[in-house]
């Protein structure tokens, strides 16, 4: 999708929730979209598994508690509510 002239990729996605799995990781790919949809004006729920038993997910692909927190205060810094 091509941006438009406002710079903006959404006509307006204020007042709407977007929902994020897999954003737990604060240089993850997830947090990055989570931070763009709140810039764009957005509402965002954000989640990861945390932590994970077994071989369920690649140790290196979870967040924990503390990073997605710092992802959600990332938010919040740009006006935004996470």
């Amino acid at each position: 999708m091509a941006l438009q002239e406002s710079g903006t990729v959404y006509a307006d996605l204020k007042g709407k929730v977007a929902i994020v799995t897999g954003a737990g990781r604060r240089e993850g790919l997830g947090a990055a979209i989570v931070r763009r949809l709140a810039e764009e004006g957005a509402r965002v729920v954000i989640h990861d598994l945390g932590r994970t038993k077994g071989d369920m997910a690649p140790q290196h692909g979870v967040g924990l508690v503390d990073e997605l927190e710092q992802v959600a205060q990332d938010v919040r810094a740009l006006g935004a509510e996470a």
